[in-house]
């Protein structure tokens, strides 16, 4: 949902339009009668986010219908094994993504990508920098929460960092926020 708000915020600050806005459960696993409607609203693109098996789900119901859209999405559709069946799909979408920082040559996600290569030999895992950064707000809330005398939740709202994805925090909802840029 925090990627969906950021986007919507983002998109329409910058003139975009929002056409349609269709949503589903994590129970769901058929897409076709949102999609359909979304596609009737005529859309330049489609905004999609969710976990790994949902994507894939959505882009492969999307070519059965016919649609024929570009597609917007956060970084966890860039996740190797999604990539890969979304390319080997016939006539593949146009596909945008956003990303944190991580990726865009910030000098902390560097410095941090550079340690991770000299330690295990390879390049770090496309959502590496976003767990390290959260393990790190974890850490801070439960050093807070002891130190405050508050439960680990409260002090989890209030730890804000600017880890090597970016400027991270937890909202009310226990969903994380990061600043979003697209590639």
């Amino acid at each position: 949902r925090s990627c969906s708000e950021y986007f919507r915020k983002t998109f329409e600050k910058l003139g975009g339009e929002i056409t349609t806005e269709e949503k589903f459960m994590l129970s769901d696993f058929e897409f076709r009668t949102q999609l359909m409607k979304i596609d009737a609203t005529n859309p330049d693109a489609i905004y999609i986010n969710g976990y790994e098996k949902w994507l894939l789900e959505i882009v492969k119901e999307m070519k059965e219908l016919g649609i024929n859209r570009t597609i917007l999405s956060e970084m966890v559709i860039y996740a190797p094994v999604i990539r890969e069946k979304i390319l080997n799909l016939t006539n593949p979408p146009d596909l945008y993504i956003t990303t944190t920082k991580f990726y865009t040559g910030y000098e902390k996600a560097a410095e941090f990508q550079q340690k991770f290569k000299e330690k295990y030999g390879k390049e770090p895992p496309y959502l590496a920098g976003y767990i390290y950064d959260t393990f790190r707000i974890i850490a801070k809330a439960d050093e807070m929460s002891k130190k405050q005398g508050i439960p680990l939740r409260e002090a989890l709202l209030k730890v804000k960092i600017n880890g090597v994805s970016g400027r991270l925090e937890f909202d009310e909802n226990r969903e994380t926020h990061a600043e979003m840029l697209f590639v």
